[in-house]
C-alpha cells in the first residue's frame, strides 16, 4: 500500500477559486516552495496557455500538463503546487495527485463567473455558452474527478487568503 507523501500538497478546483492566492499564502506559511503547475505548462511550452490551447489544442495542452505535474512529484519536496482546474481529467494526473495532499478549492458559481471576468487569459473551454453556462457545465463534467482525489475541501468565499491559508495550515498540523 502507498502511503501519501506528506512533503507535497496538491491544490485542486476549478479556475478562479484561489488556488494560486491561497496557495502562496500557505507555502509561505510553511516555509515551504509553491508551484503554480500553469506558470510552468508556459514556461515549459514557451507560450501562454491560451496560445497552447489556439495552436495546439486541448490534448497537447493536457499532454504538457501530464508531463510538467509528473516532473514536479518526482523532483520537488517541500512543495505546495497550484494545478489547473482541468489537471484532474486525465487519471494518471489523478494517480500521482492522491500521492500528495489533496486540498480541493470550492467557490460559487456566481463568485468563479465574477472573478473570470476579471481575467481574459484563459481561454473558452466550451464554445456558444455564455460564461455562467460554461462554468455550470464543466464543473459537472469535473466534479466526480475533484471528489476522488481531495483529501481536505476549502470552500473560498468572503474571506481572505491569509484566514483560508491559517486554517489549512491549522488542520494540516
Amino acid at each position: 500500500m502507498c502511503r501519501k507523501r506528506r512533503d507535497i500538497i496538491f491544490l485542486v478546483g476549478y479556475r478562479a477559486t484561489g488556488k494560486t492566492t491561497v496557495g502562496i499564502e500557505i507555502a509561505r506559511m510553511l516555509d515551504w516552495n509553491f508551484v503554480d503547475l500553469d506558470k510552468e505548462i508556459e514556461r515549459k511550452a514557451l507560450r501562454s496557455i491560451k496560445d497552447i490551447f489556439s495552436e495546439f489544442g486541448e490534448d497537447k495542452f493536457r499532454d504538457i500538463e501530464s508531463e510538467v505535474l509528473k516532473d514536479v512529484f518526482e523532483n520537488m519536496s517541500k512543495v505546495v503546487v497550484s494545478t489547473g482546474g482541468g489537471s484532474v481529467i486525465r487519471e494518471k494526473n489523478r494517480e500521482i495527485l492522491k500521492k500528495g495532499i489533496v486540498l480541493l478549492f470550492r467557490s460559487s458559481v456566481d463568485t468563479i463567473v465574477e472573478r473570470m471576468r476579471r481575467d481574459d487569459s484563459r481561454p473558452s473551454l466550451v464554445k456558444g455558452m455564455t460564461l455562467e453556462e460554461e462554468v455550470r457545465y464543466t464543473l459537472s463534467m469535473r466534479e466526480k474527478f475533484y471528489e476522488e482525489v481531495w483529501d481536505m475541501s476549502v470552500v473560498n468565499e468572503n474571506v481572505s487568503p491569509y484566514v483560508i491559508a491559517k486554517l489549512v495550515v491549522n488542520c494540516l498540523k
